[in-house]
């Protein structure tokens, strides 16, 4: 092998590191909007203190989609004693498909943009202190798994709460304070399997297109 021929492989396999490293640096949108949910929390994250503090797809509790757009794919924070409310900054991981906040200490509302990320197929929000009404605009179109139960919520369950989510088997809203009527419209969650209403102040009537 001539010494060209070495210095060419060499400047490939640089070339192929340099990538490879850029695929797994996290996104700059992304970043920023860890940043937004880092600012609004009362806890620090373990883990989220690194020397690779800049690339959020090291961090403990997030998985990066393994393409090289360094888009954050799943947040999973669950039980880790967490306080603070929740940024509106979260909708912003726009390519995030799995979300696990559960079981922690989070206050505050609901944040509106969490209804409407194109690619998440679970949202799992239960057993913390969240309060306020539940969006009445959602649209979750990949949504499979939602979970918001042993909350502190309150008003109606919206209309639109199977609206594009013909993928939603599981429904889990027990232990709120949600009031009034099942609306007609969960009739059009065509793949639900799994309902959980129980202990809330619901009444009336079952509309036959839940059954």
């Amino acid at each position: 092998m001539g010494a060209l021929d070495f210095l060419v492989i060499l400047s490939f396999m640089g070339c192929f590191l340099q990538s490879q490293a850029q695929s797994l640096s996290c996104h700059p949108n992304d970043f920023q909007a860890l940043q937004d949910f880092v600012r609004g929390l009362e806890t620090v994250i373990d883990g989220w203190e690194s020397e690779s503090y800049s690339d959020c797809c090291k961090w403990k509790g997030i998985t990066c989609h393994s393409s090289s757009t360094g888009k954050v794919a799943e947040l999973d924070l669950a039980e880790k004693k967490l306080s603070g409310k929740l940024s509106e900054s979260l909708g912003n991981l726009d390519q995030l498909k799995a979300l696990n906040l559960s079981h922690n200490f989070f206050k505050g509302s609901l944040p509106k943009s969490l209804f409407h990320l194109p690619n998440l197929q679970v949202l799992d929000l239960s057993s913390n202190y969240l309060a306020g009404p539940i969006s009445t605009a959602i649209n979750l179109p990949s949504i499979q798994e939602l979970d918001i139960s042993e909350n502190s919520l309150e008003g109606f369950l919206p209309k639109s709460i199977c609206h594009n989510s013909s993928s939603l088997r599981s429904l889990n809203l027990q232990r709120n304070y949600l009031q009034g009527n099942l609306p007609s419209q969960l009739g059009n969650c065509s793949s639900l399997e799994y309902l959980f209403l129980g202990q809330n102040n619901l009444n009336g009537e079952i509309a036959e297109s839940i059954y």
